[in-house]
């Protein structure tokens, strides 16, 4: 092998190192105009420059050194740093077979990898660009304060990381996996594809119009212009769907918010979006949402959409627009101005406080043993009440003030339903309820907070079309329950009228 050495202080010009041959350019050492043929090598090191260098397939360009000008690629180029010169671009074409190791892409350098190129841990710094067409491939990049990755058509980014006042964008058909957005104020922005992506606090991706993100970790802010499915979204992470925008499959964690702009759209019944306990969701009005599992924070503002939302446990629903459908095992507020359609179903445990309005046609439902309806807007409230049948649940009257021996209460039955109604002087408490009672059959008490609670200490009797003997038909052929209930009755055990749908099973033992 013969070694060609350019020392500090010489310029060497039009230069070709054949194969196997090498060209060592010193610190301080200038080289412009060099060809690398198959199988031969140069070394540029810290401090050197090569300008305008053509890398053959199978020759390679190694060093800490630094090139300007046009630099093709063929071969391998390792360590080396590209930048601009005296106002000019410098640009690296990595071509079919080429491959970029560890290159520094530095202010005014532009590294373009075209179809069956490759770059790996290459680092764009401020006032780089790195550009990957159709057909090329960069992976592990780094993209500092300053830097811009850019993914064409039919281009590909594995495993960038984008600090701190970086810029990464997808552009449409262009796909980005596991970009991982690690400082405050960097930034990914998407009209591609982008798989597994990961936003930490501070940082911001976009998912412009047309664009697609899945399974997404989101500890920063996500702009939602296009569609977002399986997102999660953790403590300080934020995600706002905007006019055009859909989010499907979310998963809002302690400390995560979601906002529904109007235009915007989360939720589907196969991807049923989850805001856990200390998550907040807020859709906006001409906003709308679908599918809702709420263990944290809800909110509908006016002109927002709800629909089949279902708070558990512990989780809270505030609703100042249109909730439809709801499944209450927490709490459901619905606020003056806001409205429930639909058939309101109350779990065990549920809570539904009514200062709007639910109209004729509509179906508060209890449908466990204990739950509470709170009406604090009669004039509003024109739905039947149905499976009202046990001590544990309570109808309570927030306009009526309680003062016993002042109050009274009459049943009008008509056919299978019937009139309940209280009268406390001047104010008339007029309700509709599914099913066979006489007046003795309901209790008025002190709700503990200046109103009228309505108990049904006895139970009616059970005619055909009794909404007991209704819900347990119903259920035993499998017709009625919230999603996904099921109870197991055992041998010797006992299943509720107005249970969701059952399962029975032979025990022995027990």
């Amino acid at each position: 092998m013969t070694v060609q050495t350019i020392s500090s202080g010489v310029t060497s010009s039009g230069l070709s190192v054949t194969s196997g041959n090498a060209l060592s350019v010193l610190s301080g050492g200038v080289v412009v105009e060099t060809s690398l043929l198959s199988g031969a090598t140069m070394t540029a090191a810290a401090g050197a420059l090569a300008v305008n260098v053509t890398v053959a397939g199978g020759a390679s360009l190694l060093g800490a050194g630094e090139v300007e000008g046009q630099i093709a690629v063929r071969g391998t180029v390792s360590g080396v740093s590209l930048a601009g010169s005296s106002g000019d671009s410098s640009i690296m074409s990595i071509r079919s077979g080429g491959r970029a190791l560890g290159v520094a892409v530095n202010s005014g350098g532009v590294e373009v990898v075209f179809a069956h190129g490759v770059a790996s841990g290459d680092v764009v710094g401020d006032g780089g660009v790195q550009r990957v067409s159709s057909g090329g491939v960069v992976s592990a990049s780094t993209v500092d304060s300053g830097g811009l990755l850019a993914v064409h058509s039919q281009g590909r980014s594995i495993g960038s990381i984008v600090r701190s006042a970086g810029l990464e964008v997808v552009s449409s058909l262009g796909l980005a996996t596991g970009a991982w957005v690690v400082s405050s104020a960097g930034a990914l922005r998407v009209l591609g594809d982008v798989l597994s992506g990961k936003v930490a606090r501070g940082g911001m991706e976009t998912i412009l119009s047309g664009g697609f993100a899945d399974f997404g970790v989101m500890s920063g802010d996500e702009f939602v212009y296009g569609d977002v499915f399986s997102t999660s979204i953790g403590s300080g992470g934020s995600q706002s769907v905007e006019a055009g925008g859909k989010a499907f499959d979310l998963r809002v964690g302690s400390g995560g918010t979601v906002v529904v702009s109007a235009g915007g759209y989360i939720g589907e019944s196969a991807y049923e979006t989850e805001i856990a306990a200390g998550g907040v969701l807020r859709i906006k009005s001409g906003g709308s949402g679908y599918a809702i599992e709420v263990n944290g924070h809800a909110t509908i503002l006016s002109g927002g959409v709800a629909t089949a939302t279902d708070v558990g446990v512990g989780g809270y629903e505030f609703d100042y627009g249109l909730t439809s459908a709801p499944q209450v095992g927490g709490t459901l507020l619905v606020a003056a101005g806001g409205a429930v359609s639909g058939e309101l179903l109350l779990l065990e445990g549920g809570r539904a406080i009514i200062s709007g309005t639910m109209s004729s046609g509509e179906v508060a439902d209890f449908y466990a043993p204990r739950g509470t309806l709170e009406l604090d807007n009669l004039a509003g409230f024109h739905a039947a009440i149905s499976g009202f049948n046990t001590s544990g649940q309570r109808i309570d009257l927030g306009g009526l003030a309680f003062a016993s021996g002042s109050e009274t209460i009459t049943w009008a039955q008509s056919g299978a339903s019937g009139t309940l109604t209280v009268t406390d002087g001047a104010k008339v408490a007029a309700l509709t309820l599914v099913g066979t009672y006489v007046a003795s059959n309901f209790q008025l008490g002190d709700d503990g907070h200046g109103g009228t609670v309505i108990t049904e200490p006895k139970r009616p009797a059970m005619t055909p079309n009794s909404p007991a003997i209704n819900h347990f038909a119903e259920a035993m052929a499998g017709l009625r329950g919230g999603r996904d209930q099921a109870f197991v009755v055992h041998s010797g055990g006992t299943a509720l009228s107005n249970a969701p749908p059952l399962v029975t099973a032979a025990t022995s033992g027990r």
